[in-house]
């Protein structure tokens, strides 16, 4: 594995991140803790979480797994976005939930809220679902820079960093959400987050063109997998890799099997991480 310090920050990462959105379809918790161990087995040091990720089941195996090697890990958690109302931690409830939100989409949608004391309160839940007293990194989650009061996340972060609780701050979201902020080249734009696939390119070359190259990408997989343009796992993280050339590629999978395949791509000498 190879990895990089996170620019903007002193924090290094492994070139390729765990992704947690989909850890909840195993519904064995055996199994999830295992595959979270094999992850960082492999060298893969970062993990990407959120309240919204399996209703708050994601953070907390997060939390089982990283209790005995917090210094050897680093983990984003998010707000903004929330479980919908009267969810549970249950891993059949939360299936059940999802499966039946294909079909009426007020169950399983998240809850979005950005109130300033609900954001407060969710930090803390996350901490404590993570077995942690800090997060490397916290995100506003899918961020409409037209509904936050950008001044109260600004201060309240902050004041984050000077107590120790989160180490950096930034955005998670969709292209469309994060451009309004750099188009205002907001503070909070210090760290990015977001979606680099083919529907996204004119976007994402636009933000490298003002000078934002996002820390964190994902979303090519998914799209490459759905298209068939690529059917070649190595060629497909080569490119996400090449396009996000000094931060990490977030991953998700729910297999061993793909998750050292993926992994292994780093034994090839041809390609040099920069």
């Amino acid at each position: 594995m190879r990895y990089s310090t996170i620019r903007n920050t002193d924090i290094n990462v492994s070139r390729i991140s765990f992704g947690t959105a989909s850890l909840h379809h195993l519904l064995s918790s055996k199994k999830r803790i295992l595959l979270l161990k094999k992850a960082l087995a492999l060298g893969i040091t970062h993990f990407d979480t959120s309240p919204y990720y399996g209703y708050g089941l994601s953070e907390i195996d997060v939390g089982k797994f990283s209790k005995r090697q917090r210094n050897e890990i680093t983990i984003t958690t998010k707000v903004g976005l929330y479980p919908p109302n009267n969810s549970s931690y249950n891993s059949f409830s939360i299936f059940t939930r999802k499966t039946l939100g294909k079909l009426y989409t007020k169950l399983s949608k998240p809850e979005v809220d950005w109130r300033i004391e609900v954001a407060k309160q969710s930090l803390e839940s996350s901490l404590r679902r993570l077995n942690t007293d800090y997060v490397d990194f916290l995100f506003l989650h899918e961020p409409n820079i037209a509904i936050i009061q950008t001044d109260e996340y600004m201060k309240w972060t902050e004041e984050l960093i000077k107590h120790g609780k989160i180490r950096h701050y930034g955005l998670a979201g969709l292209p469309d959400l994060i451009k309004p902020w750099i188009d205002k080249n907001h503070s909070m734009c210090q760290i990015i987050q977001t979606r680099d696939s083919f529907s996204d390119s004119e976007l994402f070359n636009s933000f490298l063109k003002k000078g934002y190259e996002p820390q964190f990408t994902y979303g090519l997989f998914s799209q490459v997998s759905k298209s068939k343009r690529i059917n070649h796992s190595e060629k497909i993280l080569i490119n996400a890799l090449d396009r996000n050339s000094s931060g990490s590629v977030i991953i998700s999978t729910r297999k061993l099997s793909r998750l050292e395949e993926l992994t292994k791509i780093f034994l090839d000498e041809k390609h040099k991480s920069n």
